[in-house]
């Protein structure tokens, strides 16, 4: 990270005059929008940003029907780009290991050069690395965020100004916007899936009992990067205890590294939940999320997904800003107190929380959750006919 910011700025800065010398001298090629037939996007992490620019792939796909997409993106999150419809390709960027260090950068920036694109749309916001390698790969026009102090505007061609206090999702459809795409009602797009994913979640539901009944989730773990962002075990167990008493089925979710700290939830609790960590993927998890009632989830990827298969979601925030991150949508809503130090996860600047007893999760209380439960979402509990 810091390698990206104290190398990467300077490089971007002299690549930047070097861009301006090739065009004046007609060395690099100008490229015109309605010559474009091949594209790039780039969006590199991470699975929530991913499902976030989901709805832009697809109105770039709108506005280049015949066009070639390609996305280059982390294998980390392939279940939610696996399948996608409106993109011809995925290129995987495993910077975090195969592709690692400089040898990986090169290996990646000749393949980019190889397939030759007329359009890199670069989707972060903060990563000098994505507007090196647009640069290195000869592309003729490139698209992208433009953000004082980064050295990479001077890079692009078409540069949208990000707005800090808008939401993710509308701040990537600025970009394609720019690019001549009409966007009348942005909404989010479920991840795909296939039928063996539907499949493998019917028969999780009838194996546990929740056929015919009323589902809640309870996602509350996060990256073990963001601890910050969880929820009080103490306080997860009370509310799931309070929607069982309500005769609503709650399910716990999670990645198999995460099986211990669920079980600690669950042995704080009265009544006995079901425990899905580990048994689903990605893409299952969001075919149970669309059979579900209602889903209550920490800030990560988890709650986008949930989102954007169309259940209502309760977000839990403090460290994030949920003006950017919150999920999107009418039928959602999140518990956030705006204490003076909120946000302090700033990843446009880099800024990361470093605090070791996060008072913004601790003070939200169950009693606010069920309010908001029984305000907005009181039709998930069964009632007497």
């Amino acid at each position: 990270m810091k390698v990206d910011v104290y190398l990467g700025t300077p490089l971007c800065v002299l690549f930047s005059f070097l861009k301006k010398v090739f065009s004046f001298f007609g060395i690099r090629r100008q490229g015109k929008l309605e010559d474009v037939k091949r594209i790039l996007a780039i969006k590199l992490v991470a699975i929530g940003d991913l499902v976030l620019l989901l709805p832009s792939l697809k109105a770039l796909r709108e506005r280049f029907p015949d066009g070639y997409i390609a996305l280059l993106t982390n294998p980390r999150v392939k279940e939610v780009v696996e399948g996608l419809q409106f993109v011809d390709e995925v290129i995987y960027y495993d910077v975090f290991n195969a592709h690692r260090g400089l040898k990986g950068f090169f290996y990646i920036q000749t393949l980019l050069k190889e397939k030759g694109f007329d359009l890199v749309v670069e989707f972060d916001q903060r990563y000098r690395v994505t507007s090196l390698l647009t640069f290195l790969s000869g592309a003729p026009l490139h698209a992208g965020f433009s953000v004082g102090g980064q050295g990479r505007k001077g890079l692009m061609d078409i540069r949208v100004p990000y707005d800090e206090e808008k939401h993710e999702m509308e701040s990537f459809l600025d970009i394609v916007r720019a690019l001549g795409a009409k966007v009348q009602k942005p909404e989010l797009v479920p991840i795909p899936h296939s039928l063996a994913d539907e499949k493998k979640v019917e028969s999780f539901i009838s194996s546990h009992g929740l056929a015919g009944e009323r589902i809640v989730i309870l996602h509350t773990v996060t990256s073990p990067l963001a601890t910050e962002r969880r929820w009080e075990r103490e306080k997860f167990a009370h509310l799931a205890d309070y929607l069982l008493e309500r005769g609503v089925k709650v399910v716990f979710t999670g990645s198999p590294a995460d099986l211990s700290y669920i079980r600690e939830i669950v042995a704080l609790m009265k009544g006995k939940p079901v425990i899905a960590t580990g048994e689903l993927s990605l893409k299952e998890f969001s075919v149970l999320a669309a059979k579900s009632s209602l889903v209550v989830s920490v800030d990560t990827g988890a709650l986008h997904i949930a989102a954007a298969s169309g259940s209502p979601v309760i977000g839990l925030y403090g460290p994030s800003d949920p003006r950017k991150w919150s999920p999107y949508g009418e039928k959602h809503t999140f518990i956030y107190k705006n204490f003076p130090c909120s946000p302090c996860n700033i990843p446009l600047y880099g800024k990361t929380p470093n605090c070791e007893d996060p008072r913004c999760m601790k003070e939200i209380e169950v009693e606010e959750i069920i309010e908001v439960i029984e305000k907005r979402f009181s039709s998930i509990f069964k009632t007497e006919d």
